[in-house]
């Protein structure tokens, strides 16, 4: 499978997309993953030729390479706050997609609430709960009204922030992944993309054994593998 993912920050810390190619391969399954991503960029931007990143997705969907499967991944406060401005965004990419990759299928990104303490909770009035319902409800609508598929990152990270406190899945800053964070998003794309469970997978990404099965048992639930 060929897998290329479209976002920002959210994808590229600890180099997440090298992690869902490790797990895949681990697994027996053949996977080669790219990536184009800059921190903060919305999908509508990325989906736009008028700046330098844009060009950069034009380039990677217009290239040699044919993809099987291309998630995207929407800058987290506003497909939580601005739900219409993400869906905009998202038929913007999505009619790319059908132009340059139209064998290629769209999987949704969804993302996680950020961490208790973090400005923009209290900025919009946000429990980290409240925020993961908001991403869930616009990432659910958007996947069914483009018959998109959606990983659901940010039930795995709800599931293992309220019931695992001794793993800590976000950076310093309460927003962006650890490295826990990121290889738990890896575990869910890995069981969204090839309907296997992540249970048992052999690579861990270097975390404890016990940290890494019971992400790899929450990304397992988030999924339904």
């Amino acid at each position: 499978m060929n897998i290329l993912f479209i976002g920002n920050s959210y994808t590229y810390y600890n180099d997440m997309p090298k992690m869902l190619e490790s797990l895949a391969r681990a697994a027996g399954f053949y996977a080669e993953v790219a990536s184009v991503t800059k921190g903060g960029y919305t999908l509508a931007r990325l989906a736009s030729d008028d700046n330098e990143n844009g060009r950069r997705v034009t380039a990677a969907l217009s290239g040699d390479m044919k993809y099987d499967r291309v998630i995207l991944q929407e800058q987290s406060v506003l497909s939580a706050a601005e739900p219409e401005r993400f869906a905009e965004g998202l038929r913007a990419i999505t009619e790319k997609l059908k132009e340059y990759q139209p064998q290629a299928v769209p999987v949704l990104y969804e993302t996680w609430g950020r961490k208790a303490g973090n400005d923009t909770l209290a900025e919009h009035g946000w429990t980290t709960a409240a925020m993961h319902a908001l991403l869930h409800s616009a990432y659910d609508a958007a996947g069914a009204a483009l018959g998109c598929a959606v990983s659901h990152v940010g039930c795995a990270f709800l599931d293992v922030y309220e019931n695992a406190a001794g793993i800590e899945l976000y950076n310093a800053d309460m927003t962006h992944p650890s490295p826990a964070g990121s290889y738990l998003a890896a575990c869910v794309h890995f069981a969204t993309l090839f309907g296997a469970s992540p249970v048992g997978n052999e690579y861990t990404a270097g975390l404890p054994a016990d940290d890494a099965e019971l992400l790899q048992r929450a990304a397992a639930r988030a999924a339904g593998v």
